[in-house]
């Protein structure tokens, strides 16, 4: 039986397509994401800063130490950590986008060879992006999106917002601001590590991508058996 080219590729752009709106959800929903957590910082620091000052209520007090010194901290060190979620996520997709091009790109390899494509591909996206694109370490400032400086406003708001907080107890009820400079310096500790975390995560992606697409040698290359198929990389989307 011959073989449909028409069906095969019509079927793999169809899957390339689905999964390119997958990214495009992805990315939509990290950037509502940090929209949302925006807007919860701002209700957070309208309601401290309205009882900062306030010594008498101590309930109020109390509340207010909890939204300066504990919830700011744990959105900052969150928004770390869903980034690099979000990022981690994406690079996967990017993997199975990689794979699907490569199967169409393989079905289609006479037409790329007459037409003269680059590098004798018809699509060649995922491989642009990452020699080329904004995925590349040569491009790094393109990736400086609003997202991305919502996370850095995310991360100075905190810190500022502790400074001021404990600055505050210290001067004004230093009996209550021993504790509380405990539990920020125990929050410091967790959103480093929670960034050195995401940050070796995301650069072990990154390099896994880079070698699984052939952008960058492997540093165990797999023997080539004489006559054999080169091995399909992994389209696995998780």
């Amino acid at each position: 039986m011959k073989p449909d080219r028409e069906l095969v590729v019509e079927t793999l752009m169809q899957e390339h397509q689905t999964a390119h709106q997958r990214v495009f959800n992805q990315v939509k929903l990290y950037e509502s994401t940090n929209i949302r957590i925006l807007m919860l910082m701002g209700v957070l620091l309208y309601f401290g800063i309205s009882g900062f000052g306030l010594l008498d209520d101590r309930y109020l007090f109390h509340i207010t130490n909890i939204v300066f010194l504990v919830i700011i901290p744990f959105i900052a060190t969150a928004s770390v950590a869903i980034t690099a979620a979000n990022l981690v996520k994406i690079m996967v997709l990017g993997l199975f986008l990689k794979s699907v091009e490569d199967k169409v790109n393989r079905v289609l390899e006479t037409e790329a060879v007459h037409f003269g494509f680059a590098k004798g591909q018809v699509l060649d996206w995922e491989r642009w992006r990452l020699e080329d694109g904004y995925a590349n370490r040569r491009n790094m400032m393109s990736e400086l999106t609003f997202s991305a400086i919502l996370v850095v406003t995310f991360f100075l708001t905190s810190v500022l917002a502790v400074v001021l907080r404990l600055q505050f107890l210290f001067e004004a009820a230093p009996e209550y601001a021993v504790f509380p400079l405990v539990v920020s310096c125990l929050n410091g500790v967790l959103f480093i590590a929670t960034a050195i975390v995401s940050i070796l995560l995301v650069v072990s992606k990154r390099r896994e991508v880079m070698i699984r697409t052939g952008i960058v040698p492997s540093p165990d290359p797999v023997p080539v058996v004489p006559g054999a198929a080169p091995p399909e990389p992994d389209g696995s989307a998780g």
